[in-house]
Parts: C-alpha cells; sequence; structure tokens
C-alpha cells in the first residue's frame, strides 16, 4: 500500500496536483503506521521531500526557507530509514536528493557526496540510472 500510494502521489505532483500528491503521501504515512509496511517509507519520504523543495522554489524566501526545512526533514527520515533497513538503493536515492536541496541552498556538498560515493561503492552492479544520476550530480556539485 506504501509503494503504491507513492506512485499514486508521484503521478499528482507530476500532473501539478501539489496539494493533492502531499495529502496522497500523508495518508499513506498514516497507512504505513497502522500496517506497519516500511520497506518503501524512504522512497515515500524522499519523494515528498523532491516535491515540497520543487513547489517551495516557486514561493518568496519564506516560503522557499520553510520547503527547504520540510524536504530537509523528510531525508534525514528518508536516510536514516533507509539504513536501518539496509536498502542501500533507497539511501542512494535519499542521498541524491539531499546533495541536490544543498546544492541548490548553496550549502556544503562534502557530507552528501561523500555519503554518496560510500554508497555507490557498496553498489557495484546496482541500478543504472541511479548510479548514473549519483555520478553526474557528484560531478556537477563537485565541479567535475
Amino acid at each position: 500500500q506504501v509503494h503504491m500510494g507513492s506512485f499514486i502521489a508521484e503521478a499528482q505532483a507530476k500532473a501539478g496536483r501539489w496539494q493533492e500528491a502531499l495529502a496522497t503521501f500523508a495518508e499513506t504515512e498514516k497507512v504505513s503506521a497502522q500496517t506497519g509496511e516500511r520497506y518503501y517509507l524512504p522512497e515515500l519520504y524522499r519523494l515528498r521531500a523532491d516535491l515540497r523543495w520543487h513547489y517551495a522554489r516557486e514561493g518568496d524566501a519564506e516560503e522557499r526557507r520553510t520547503g527547504a526545512d520540510l524536504a530537509l526533514a523528510d531525508l534525514q527520515k528518508a536516510l536514516a530509514i533507509a539504513q536501518q533497513q539496509k536498502a542501500t538503493s533507497l539511501e542512494l536515492r535519499s542521498a541524491m536528493s539531499l546533495l541536490s536541496l544543498q546544492r541548490d541552498q548553496g550549502e556544503d556538498l562534502d557530507p552528501a557526496a561523500t555519503r554518496i560515493k560510500n554508497l555507490l561503492a557498496q553498489l557495484p552492479h546496482g541500478v543504472p540510472g541511479d548510479l548514473e544520476e549519483a555520478q553526474a550530480l557528484l560531478n556537477e556539485g563537485m565541479g567535475g
């Protein structure tokens, strides 16, 4: 149910239905708490973080700051749960989102970049698209 809820919310967000997507994320989070289904929870939080940051970038300075704070909180949850579950590919995706957020905010990229490098080392065969995107982010964020 968490997996499906994440897909639905992501589709709503891609269709520009931001508030509906956030409501679907909230409902899916409740379902996870009620059922104990947690295997896809890191991805749920990562997707919600990406949505919050994407939406906040269109706002004023206060909305951007609030959106960044909410996105960061979601990414911290995603990273902690993925690490606890030893879900390295989901942790990698969350770390990539964190690096993007920090880059957009003009923050220090070294901790997120180091985390991505360490995760990439654990995924020698990983998910090709994720591996390529992670390497591109590192190259872009760290100046090559």
